[in-house]
């Protein structure tokens, strides 16, 4: 279900789209790559510009996972 907003944007600020697959995607314990890690991953390459947040958050979904069983998508 989805909720009809909006949202203003200050120049700066950086809006991450992403698939369920990102937040679900599971390590060997079992434990979810979750919101948290993925904040963390845009923040550290932030700076770096929209490609490399793109970047930085697929490489560390991927470390983080035994396997992709969803597709992993982020924009």
């Amino acid at each position: 279900m989805t909720v009809d907003g909006a949202l203003t944007l200050a120049p700066g600020d950086t809006l991450v789209v992403y698939s369920d697959g990102v937040v679900e995607a599971a390590a060997a314990s079992g434990e979810h790559f979750g919101l948290e890690r993925l904040i963390a991953s845009a923040r550290r390459a932030v700076s770096a510009g929209p490609a490399a947040v793109v970047a930085e958050v697929v490489a560390a979904v991927a470390a983080h996972r035994v396997s992709q069983d969803d597709d992993v998508t982020v924009v």
